[in-house]
């Protein structure tokens, strides 16, 4: 009976599960169960805050800590401040939205008083910064320590400087360290004597014999120093194989070349066998680079598909594939470019802007910093396109443009980030000036975005000025030609600026019979690197003009001008 009576009250009790299951009540169907609310807007929350860090209102400050911009940033460190308990995690906190030296410092400075090990590292991450070095000469921070920081960092006047304190004779790793701050400084005659005397001590430290076969270079004992990159093998093939290209042996030099590990090397000895036409020489060294993540891929790439498509190996159709996505390349090849299909708006909507305005509004210009810095690293792309358009308003084209490219790393298919990346400012000059030297407006635009990122007054550690970064002595020479009166201050004006450019490309597009590829290598590297370039045997084509070019700088301003004036193209005139 018993065991009836708890088979039924059992069965009942499944069968009341299951209709609450099955059949939840009407009127919280479908809901959560919570419900986050949504953040207050920036100005109310700028309000609170100013309210909770004048009477040290903890509860508020916790409740603003919650958000994810300066707001939640700056109530943080002011919990830090009133927190002493938690003020390591606070700072933690703070440093994971956004990190900074300041707040870098203020942690560093509370381990000082808490952990002396932990404070240490804290401060080695802040070096070269002077006031680091002097908390971690407190903390009783070993000097080998600090050294080995600031070696890892690459602070070699700062090694100079802390060694030049010490009184009497140097350990073996602190004479290591000055010889290579020297040599970096490029004080070799003061390395020397260094080197050779640790060299002497350990003949097959490799770093060390390359150190001092630099010196020896510097120094122009040429043939000391080609033995020591010789005995380095591979990892002197690059200053070896310029000291033999130097003295007119190329064919040593694209061996020596050819050993080394840096890409630089290897390109250059992979043009040398191309120039000297050992092909199947070169395209190893082509096909190696092409694989490699780099400022060499992408022309490596090209030169590969050349060579490949001269001997009819079909591995060149898998090479084309990869090309297909580069503007530039394309173009030279004569086939379609793989653009892809475009999108009017990102996924979900920016409070960026509002709160830049409030903090402009509110007198707090130190939280725009804050917020620019947390949007630049955790912002999605629409909140990189609202920065973008709020730079735009301002006419800043040099950050509106950053911002719309960094964009584009989130959702490469987004318009308004394209057009922020790729703008078209001073319309009106850029038009006019294209129009009366038969320009296509898109290229100087193109050009623009190249040498100047649209800013009127910068000028170069070259002395070029302006917009399309005029040289004085030629805007002189164009001023005459035009029949006008000639002022250096004349070229950091937007419509003198683009006209004098404008004419000084059509003068090169003339020269070089409308060829852009030469045309843009005069335009940066001058005309006669051009003609010395389309005079080698790989220059002498136009398909080969582009490996010819012996700066790096002058190559690479050729393909991101091209790619520039070919997205122009494509973004407006499609």
């Amino acid at each position: 009976m018993r065991k009836n009576m708890f088979t039924l009250a059992l069965t009942g009790l499944i069968i009341i599960i299951l209709v609450i299951t099955v059949f939840p009540r009407e009127e919280t169907a479908g809901l959560p169960t919570e419900q986050e609310e949504p953040p207050l807007p920036a100005k109310e929350a700028l309000a609170l805050l100013a309210e909770a860090e004048e009477y040290e209102k903890t509860a508020a400050l916790e409740q603003l800590a919650a958000r994810e911009d300066a707001i939640g940033f700056t109530a943080t460190l002011a919990l830090a401040e009133l927190e002493e308990e938690n003020r390591e995690d606070y700072l933690h906190r703070a440093l994971a939205l956004y990190d900074n030296n300041e707040t870098r410092f203020k942690l560093a400075d509370y381990l000082a008083e808490a952990d002396e090990e932990e404070a240490i590292d804290a401060y080695l991450k802040l070096l070269p910064n002077s006031n680091a070095l002097e908390a971690l000469k407190d903390l009783g921070a070993e000097q080998a320590l600090i050294l080995d920081g600031l070696f890892a960092g690459g602070h070699w006047q700062k090694i100079i400087e802390v060694l030049s304190d010490r009184d009497g004779s140097l350990a073996e790793k602190e004479k290591l360290y000055q010889a290579r701050g020297l040599v970096e400084r490029g004080s070799f005659a003061e390395a020397e004597p260094i080197l050779k005397e640790l060299v002497q001590r350990h003949p097959e430290d490799d770093t060390l014999l390359w150190q001092y076969a630099r010196t020896l270079e510097a120094m122009e004992q040429t043939e000391e120093a080609m033995a020591l990159y010789r005995r380095l093998e591979g990892a002197g093939g690059q200053r070896l194989g310029r000291l033999y290209e130097r003295a007119g042996e190329p064919k040593k030099a694209a061996a020596a070349y050819a050993k080394s590990p840096e890409p630089a090397a290897r390109w250059r000895g992979a043009v040398l066998w191309d120039e000297m036409g050992y092909e199947e020489k070169a395209l190893p060294l082509y096909l190696q680079l092409s694989e490699e993540s780099g400022s060499y891929q992408d022309d490596a790439l090209y030169r590969s598909y050349l060579l490949l498509k001269e001997a009819a190996d079909p591995q060149s159709e898998e090479l084309l594939d990869e090309l297909s996505a580069h503007p530039v390349w394309m173009r030279r090849l004569g086939q379609n470019v793989q653009w892809p299909q475009l999108s009017q708006s990102a996924q979900g909507q920016s409070l960026v802007p509002e709160r830049l305005e409030a903090y402009q509004a509110a007198g707090r210009e130190e939280l725009i910093e804050v917020e620019l810095g947390i949007a630049w690293e955790r912002g999605t792309a629409a909140d990189k396109v609202a920065v973008g358009k709020w730079y735009l308003s301002q006419e800043n084209y040099l950050q509106s443009s950053r911002w719309g490219m960094r964009a584009l790393r989130e959702e490469p298919d987004y318009r308004q980030a394209y057009e922020l990346g790729y703008p078209r400012p001073f319309s009106d000059e850029v038009k006019q000036a294209a129009a009366e030297f038969d320009l296509e407006p898109e290229l100087l635009w193109a050009v623009m975005r190249e040498e100047s990122r649209f800013q009127p007054a910068v000028s170069s550690h070259a002395g070029a000025v302006g917009l399309l970064q005029i040289m004085p002595a030629t805007g002189e020479e164009i001023a005459t030609n035009l029949g006008m009166e000639f002022g250096r201050q004349m070229l950091t004006e937007p419509e003198v600026n683009i006209r004098f450019g404008a004419y000084y490309l059509r003068a090169m597009l003339n020269r070089y019979d409308d060829d852009l590829d030469k045309a843009l290598a005069a335009y940066n590297g001058g005309p006669g690197n051009v003609n010395r370039w389309q005079s080698s045997e790989l220059g002498a084509t136009p398909a080969g003009f582009p490996t010819a070019v012996t700066f790096f700088e002058t190559r690479q301003y050729i393909t991101k001008v091209t790619d520039s004036y070919l997205t122009y193209q494509w973004l407006y005139n499609n």
